[in-house]
């Protein structure tokens, strides 16, 4: 009776399950209790049960039913009333693609789809509570998985390995994530969380998730479709996969608080605000930390525009990138460690040169700690960790540390030490070197506006300010033309804003001095005075050569004087028989040339302009015949000017030779005693 029984129920259940009886016909079998499996020839595994129950866990995945046919296996389909996921169940299935879990299921088993390496999405259903140890490892292709909000927990590494996991959703109610739970994760980028930031404080992050933890993580979201979140925190809408929805507009609202860098500084947007806009009207006010990229080049001088990237949208900034005045500085005043350092050591050192705008620091290619338990920290003047090293990571590199002022602190455990720390090289930027750019004046002759200025052309930094200024009227460059003492134009040229006229200039003059008439120039343009002056020199000069008879002895000096209203206003002697007497007002005036053994001679002349040539002819005393010889002749001719009564001012001077001024008989008998040379005259 019971045998009758059982067949009926099988039968019953056959009947009831009609449509699978193909399925199990291809390849199908139990698992536990009434857990049935079944292998279509589509390549779709279906786990069911009618009455409800848990997979068994598996001690590898070569131990499941399934195991030889692994590589048809293209679907999974877990039915409803299948509570847990058996460890190692489906591990290793590498052509897996889809995988359907009911909302049955709790749990899903350790390793349970580890190297499922064709996978690359997955909806854990609400309802599971844990995800075990190593269920997603090592699924290369796995980019998006959604975590229900019933999960509280994530074994260790449960999607260790998943290196194209760019997103995942963790519920609130999650306590905690295991050691390495995501080590591997290296393209995970945003973590939807639907708690606030404060409640991810009391979620336990085991070490290894850097993954995880450096992450962008958007807080308070809310589901807005089957494929996209809201960002409760930032407002900002999210497709699943991680990546931002379309920006139909992205706005820079405030600039960055730092604008001036130097030539390979990192880019710092602290103090940058932006607004996001969207097709549906949509807009939300957001900061650097929400963009998805930012394109700058920090490596040339220059002003550089900086890209910024959201949804689709960009928004631009320009910051100054400068090149730096900069000292290399003695290597003997570097800090360094012991070579090799000791166990359980915590030393800080710290290097200063003030005045730096920065500090470039090389460590040695020796530098080594030990990998892992062994690290070097570099801080800033502040204490703000610039960068942390571990192993030979330190090794030959670079850094650069804002201020005048870092921090090195080597920190080691018991057990094995290493060379330690040393520096190839400290450079110090002291400044910013500016580019300057001429701000040309606005300021004119005859307009007011600003004086000339400068500013850097890369970050514009006023350099010399422009001022505002009154018209500076004209620069002219004067130009007189004389034309004699008879007329003047005056030529100007602006030096500024080069504005040339010619002008009739007003002559005024007046007398200096006898002979010597200034004259003075006189114009006026546009409130300005010109003035210049003509000194019109019209004084005289007499010249000429004193001629004397062959009688006599020429070598005598003669002795001219200059005579003027019978008043000597000059004399020379003259040498070699020449006499000249310059700068003389035009008038009329007395020669008087006197010589040894000679007559004198008196010439009036008149000057009026320029040079007078006037010869000067002397004769020997006695010589009145002027034949050049002192004869009987001679001494007639004064007889004869005697009985004729003349005076010695119708006569030749010659005549007077005793010198009294007068024609008398004395004369004669001089003259004649000399021709007798009883007596010579000289």
């Amino acid at each position: 009776m019971k045998r009758f029984l059982s067949m009926v129920l099988i039968m019953a259940l056959l009947l009831t399950c009609g449509p699978i009886l193909p399925v199990w016909a291809a390849s199908e079998g139990p698992l536990d209790g009434m857990i049935r499996w079944a292998l279509s020839s589509d390549g779709t595994l279906t786990i069911s049960s009618l009455w409800g129950g848990e997979m068994p866990d598996y001690a590898s995945a070569e131990s499941t039913p399934w195991a030889g046919r692994r590589d048809e296996i293209r679907q999974v389909v877990i039915k409803d009333s299948i509570y847990s996921i058996g460890g190692y169940a489906f591990a290793g299935c590498k052509n897996l693609t889809a995988v359907t879990i009911a909302d049955s299921v709790a749990t899903i088993g350790r390793y349970a789809f580890s190297g499922c390496t064709s996978l690359s999405e997955i909806t854990i259903p609400e309802g599971v509570t844990a995800i075990s140890e190593g269920a997603f490892y090592g699924c290369i292709l796995l980019a998006k998985v959604t975590v229900p909000e019933t999960v509280t927990s994530i074994g260790y590494e449960a999607f260790s390995g998943c290196g194209s996991l760019t997103a995942i959703t963790i519920p609130t109610g999650m306590s905690s994530i295991a050691y390495g739970a995501f080590n591997g994760c290296g393209s995970l980028q945003s973590v939807f969380y639907r708690g606030t930031e404060a409640q991810k404080g009391y979620i336990g992050i085991g070490n290894d998730n850097k993954a995880l933890t450096n992450a962008k993580w958007h807080y308070q979201i809310t589901e807005l479709s089957e494929t996209m979140y809201l960002c409760g925190k930032c407002g900002l809408k999210y497709y699943k996969d991680g990546t931002a929805a379309p920006v139909q507009e992205l706005t820079v609202v405030t600039m960055p608080d730092k604008l001036n860098y130097l030539v390979g500084d990192t880019l710092c947007l602290e103090g940058l605000w932006l607004q996001a806009s969207y097709a549906d009207g949509m807009s939300v006010y957001i900061t650097d930390a929400e963009l998805e990229a930012v394109n700058a080049n920090m490596g040339i001088a220059g002003k550089n525009t900086v890209e910024l990237w959201l949804g689709g949208a960009s928004a631009e900034i320009v910051i100054a990138v400068h090149d730096a005045e900069v000292t290399t500085l003695d290597a003997a005043t570097y800090p360094e460690s012991d070579h090799d350092y000791g166990n359980s050591i915590n030393e800080s050192k710290t290097f200063t040169y003030p005045g730096a705008v920065s500090l470039a620091i090389t460590f040695s290619a020796q530098t080594c700690v030990e990998a892992g338990y062994d690290y070097i920290y570099i801080y800033d003047g502040n204490g703000n960790e610039i960068a942390s090293y571990t192993g030979i990571e330190a090794a030959g590199k670079t850094l650069t540390v804002p201020g005048d002022t870092f921090e090195v602190k080597l920190t080691s455990d018991v057990g094995v030490t290493a060379y330690g720390y040393s520096f190839d090289r400290i450079v110090a930027c002291n400044s910013l070197l500016h580019v300057p750019v001429i701000d040309s004046a606005t300021v004119t002759c005859t307009r007011a506006g600003l004086t000339e200025g400068s500013h850097c052309g890369i970050c514009d930094l006023v350099l010399v300010e422009q001022k505002q200024v009154e018209a500076l009227g004209h620069d002219f460059e004067e130009v007189f033309y004389w034309q004699g003492h008879a007329a003047c134009n005056l030529m100007l040229s602006c030096n500024r804003c080069g504005l040339k006229t010619t002008l009739e200039c007003r002559l005024e003059v007046a007398e200096s001095e006898p002979g010597v008439d200034i004259y003075t120039a006189i114009a006026e343009y546009e409130g300005q005075k010109f003035t210049d002056e003509y000194v019109h020199d019209f004084r005289c000069t007499v010249v000429g050569a004193i001629i004397s008879s062959a009688l006599g002895e020429s070598y005598e000096r003669s002795y001219v004087k200059l005579l003027k209203d019978g008043v000597e206003i000059a004399g020379m002697e003259a040498l070699d028989a020449l006499y000249q007497f310059d700068q003389l007002p035009p008038g009329d005036y007395t020669l008087v040339v006197t010589r040894k053994n000679y007559a004198p001679k008196t010439v009036n002349i008149t000057l009026t302009e320029g040079t007078l040539i006037q010869p000067i002819e002397l004769f020997v005393l006695g010589d009145v015949t002027a034949d050049g010889k002192i004869n009987i002749a001679d001494a007639a001719k004064i007889y004869g000017y005697i009985k004729q009564d003349f005076s010695l001012e119708d006569v030749d001077s010659a005549c007077d030779i005793t010198g009294d001024g007068k024609l008398t008989i004395v004369d004669v008998v001089k003259v004649y005693a000399h021709v007798k040379g009883t007596n010579p005259l000289f």
